[in-house]
């Protein structure tokens, strides 16, 4: 019971970021010249790595965050008002890469 509502929690999420990520026009509030959507897309990817490590071992956990983080911006191409960009992607897999090494040094 309990793999499957960690299971559970993690697809919600999964879900939860490809909603977030492809709404038309979502536009993240902006303080002066910081780019605050790269700390959102850092923060989901992190909370991706913490729901994730639990379940996964190193490689699928690695390549099921890479792929979700490309999969996310890749929908933007196709979704009016988003633009999709590299920058994204690389504030995701360093959230999820942090969450990574922090939560495998947590368990070790």
């Amino acid at each position: 019971m309990k793999g499957s509502f960690r299971i559970l929690i993690l697809v919600i999420w999964i879900t939860a970021i490809f909603v977030l990520t492809g709404y038309p026009g979502l536009d993240a509030p902006q303080i002066d010249d910081f780019p605050i959507d790269k700390l959102y897309h850092f923060m989901a990817f992190f909370i991706l790595a913490f729901l994730e490590r639990p379940i996964l071992k190193p490689i699928p956990f690695i390549l099921l965050g890479i792929g979700i983080a490309l999969a996310a911006e890749a929908q933007q191409l196709i979704i009016p008002g988003r633009e999709w960009d590299l920058m994204d992607i690389a504030a995701g897999i360093a959230g999820l890469m942090t969450g990574f090494l922090i939560f495998k040094k947590r368990r070790s």
